[in-house]
């Protein structure tokens, strides 16, 4: 059984792609060229949003791969 944590999500470097980049729910959410304001106000966005949720992560408008970004099929 995994083991719960109630710390926040934390800001961190993908070193690779010099990407900002915070965990949840086991996906990697980018937010931006690291330690940029627009990358910090991002951060503070996702991360309260996802807090106010009651940590569960919506589909974000602005991430790559959101729904509202991908063709509806019918």
């Amino acid at each position: 059984m995994p083991r719960l944590s109630s710390a926040n999500p934390k800001y961190c470097y993908h070193k690779a792609s010099g990407q900002a980049v915070v965990h949840l729910e086991g996906r990697c959410v980018y937010r931006g060229r690291y330690n940029t304001p627009e990358s910090r106000a991002n951060f503070d966005r996702v991360v309260g949003t996802y807090l106010l949720n009651h940590r569960r992560l919506l589909d974000d408008p602005m991430s790559a791969g959101s729904l509202a970004a991908r063709p509806s099929f019918t």
